[in-house]
C-alpha cells in the first residue's frame, strides 16, 4: 500500500471516529433534559401521556439523581391525578417513602397523601 493511500485511510478513519463519538455524545440523555421535555409535553403541548412516559423514564433511568427523580415522581403523580388514575396516590406514597429526605417534594407528597 502506498504511503499516500495509508495517510488518506488514516485520516478517513480518524474523521469517522470523531463523527461517531460526536453522535454518541449528542444522543446521551440527561435527567434534567428529559424532565424538561416532560414538562413541555405536559404544559405547553398538552400531551399528558407523552409527559407521563418521560417522567417514568427519569425515575427509572436516573434514580441516583434524587432531586430530579423526586421532582419527576411528584409531577407524575399530578399527571396521573389529572387522568383520575389511582397510580397518583401510589406515586405520592412511594415519593414520601423512597425520597423522604428530598424536599420540598417529599413534604408535598406527604401532605397530599394525608388529605
Amino acid at each position: 500500500m502506498s504511503r499516500q493511500r495509508l495517510i488518506w485511510l488514516s485520516v478517513t478513519l480518524a474523521i469517522g471516529l470523531v463523527l461517531g463519538a460526536g453522535t454518541v455524545l449528542a444522543q446521551q440523555v440527561t435527567a434534567e433534559g428529559l424532565f424538561r421535555e416532560a414538562l413541555v409535553k405536559e404544559r405547553a403541548e398538552g400531551k399528558l401521556r407523552e409527559a407521563i412516559f418521560r417522567y417514568e423514564r427519569v425515575i427509572a433511568e436516573f434514580p441516583k439523581e434524587r432531586q430530579i427523580a423526586a421532582q419527576a415522581m411528584y409531577q407524575l403523580s399530578l399527571a396521573y391525578q389529572k387522568l383520575g388514575d389511582p397510580r397518583a396516590k401510589v406515586m405520592l406514597t412511594r415519593l414520601s417513602r423512597d425520597y423522604a429526605s428530598v424536599e420540598p417534594y417529599a413534604g408535598r407528597a406527604r401532605a397530599r397523601v394525608h388529605r
